[in-house]
Parts: C-alpha cells; structure tokens; sequence
C-alpha cells in the first residue's frame, strides 16, 4: 500500500514574516501615539542636561512631528526678547561738521532786499502795491517742477537717497512739503490744487517743459488759478564743500528759512506778466516779514522765467536747502503759509 506523502511547513519563514509585522505595526501605533503626547511638565533643564547631548540629532529627525518636535521646540535656545526699533545712524556726510548754519538778517517789514541775478537794474520799492488780482475770488495750484529734490536726513525724518539729496519717495521729497502747505491754506479757508506728478525723473532735462504743461491744464480747468506756487528747496555748498543751511528762530524753533525767486523776460522769451510777479512777490513778503521776522532770505530774481507767464501770481518758493532737515522745512513751509494764507484774506478786505 502506498503511503500518503506528508507536508511539511517550514515555520522559519513564517517567524519572519511575523516579525517583519510585529515590527511595522509598532512604529505605526509609536508615530501615531506620538503625536497625541504632550509632555507640559518636562522642565527645560531636564531635557536639555537628558537629551540635548546631541544638538544634530533633533535637527536631523524627520518627520518633525509629535515628541520629537515638541523635544526640538524645548531644547531649542531661547528667543532673544525683541529691542526696541533703532533709528538707523544718521550718515557721515549728513552730521553737523559737514554743515554749515547761517541765518537771514531780520529787516522791518518796510525793507525787503532783492538779489538781481540780472543785467536789469530794479528797486524793491517800486514793487509795493498790492496786485489787483488779488481782490478777486482766486485759487491756488502748488506744483514741483523738481518734484525729487529732499533734505538731510534726520532722526525723526530718515530715508536713503535715491541720488545726492534727492528721492522718489513723496513722503520725504518736496511733495511733502507741498502737503504742509496745502493743508494750511485748506485750514484757512482758501481754495487749493496740489499737483504731486514727479517731473525731474527719470530725466532731469525737460523738468519745466512737464511742469508747464500741467500748470497750464489746471488754470484751463479752472480759471480762478491765480497764484501758482512752484515749490523747491535750494542747495548751497560752502567754501569746504559743505552744505550750508539757513534757518531762522521762530517762537523758539528752528525753521527752515523761505526764498522767493521772480523771473522775467530778460533771457529773451515772452513774459508780460513778470513786473506783476513780482508786485505779488514783495508785498508777500513784507507781510511775511511783519507776522515772522527773520524768515525770508532777499528775493532772488533771475533772466529765467520759469513758467511764470502763466499766471499773475506766480513765484519759485525756496523752502530751505539741502542741509536743512525736513523737520525745519516743514516747518518753514507752515509759517509760510500762514503767512499767504492771511496776505490773501487782507488783501480781500481792503
């Protein structure tokens, strides 16, 4: 009789099968109870003295996840407590020893003194009657022919140029300074266009040709335009090559000091409203010199015409250099126009 062959099971294969899933399913249960664990007690020396013997260890563990992120996050150093924003310092070219300071002569408001640029003999005294057009219902258009031009940087106002003492940025170039004006002419009442179009960039060259143009769109769009103010700041270097500054004492501040600059036809192009330009510009400026002695540089008055043909009332105004701070120009530029401001009203009521 023939025997049944017996099967014989071979168990060592079975065994390893059984370990390779015995050992799968614990790191399974491990990295899924992993993430539930949460160790509130573990003091930060405790881990640090036990488990911090070595740094790469916890950096090296992937996925960061469960014990061994909450054991990163624990040994990691301590975050350094956040300082207080630091001002950054102010550049070497910008501090005191590279700028020099001068201050206007204090004249009575009787006596204001012109700086003739040109071949043209002229007399301030000849120039005090209060324009006509002044009577009237007018408005003003503030522009920046040199829109870019900006101040030495300080601690309340920092910025880096963008090119020597210049800036695309309009809250520290002259558009800013635009702004303090505007603001307090609208406080007093008085009807106020402030075009802030950067016109000297990217090239310098055309600046009052672009400029120009605008002037021209506002008066068109409202004929009321009568003063136009082409807002700058000036840029003196002195003997060293310093930037030399002027600044006048008012009420105890140092603001930056104000200058008027008239054109005329003398370089050849036509300009029939310049001997008006400058009537606005002297009687302005006895006034100013009445409410705040000391703050006018002497008018400058130039061969250039700068686009003051377009209007009655038009003037350059110098709002300091380019070694005054925007803080003293801004402050110049108020007492300025509070000084306008009230030189219009008086001028309507006469």
């Amino acid at each position: 009789m023939k025997k049944t062959p017996v099967i014989v099971l071979n168990f060592k294969f079975l065994r390893v099968i059984f370990l390779l899933c015995t050992f799968f399913m614990s790191v399974f249960i491990c990295t899924t109870l992993s993430q539930k664990i949460f160790l509130p007690c573990v003091p930060h020396s405790f881990v640090e003295s036990c488990l911090c013997q070595s740094p790469a260890f916890f950096e090296k563990s992937s996925p960061e996840k469960g014990v061994f992120l909450l054991l990163k996050k624990v040994v990691a150093k301590p975050a350094e407590e956040k300082k207080e924003e630091e001002t950054p310092p102010i550049p070497e070219s910008t501090k005191k020893e590279h700028i020099s300071s001068r201050s206007p002569a204090r004249t009575s408001a009787d006596t204001v003194k012109i700086n003739n640029s040109t071949t043209q003999t002229i007399n301030a005294s000849d120039y005090n009657t209060i324009p006509a057009f002044l009577k009237g219902d007018i408005s003003v258009l503030i522009v920046h022919t040199h829109t870019t031009e900006s101040y030495t940087p300080s601690q309340t106002y920092f910025y880096t140029p963008s090119d020597t003492d210049r800036t695309l940025d309009k809250n520290y170039n002259m558009v800013r300074v635009g702004n303090e004006i505007k603001n307090v002419l609208s406080q007093n009442g008085i009807k106020v266009y402030h075009d802030t179009t950067i016109n000297d960039y990217p090239s310098y060259n055309g600046s009052y040709n672009k400029s120009a143009v605008t002037i021209a769109n506002y008066i068109k769009n409202d004929p009321s335009i009568q003063i136009v103010l082409d807002v700058h700041r000036d840029a003196i270097e002195g003997e060293n090559g310093e930037k030399v500054k002027y600044t006048s004492n008012i009420d105890g501040k140092d603001a930056a000091s104000v200058m008027l600059v008239v054109g005329s036809s003398i370089s050849g192009l036509t300009h029939e409203n310049w001997k008006t330009n400058m009537n606005f510009a002297v009687t302005l400026q006895e006034h100013t010199q009445m409410l705040y002695s000391g703050l006018c540089r002497p008018i400058n008055f130039r061969s250039q015409r700068f686009n003051q043909q377009l209007a009655p009332g038009s003037v350059i105004v110098e709002v300091g250099t380019n070694g005054n701070t925007l803080d003293e120009a801004l402050l110049g530029a108020k007492y300025f126009a509070q000084s306008l401001a009230q030189f219009i009203q008086n001028a309507k009521a006469q």
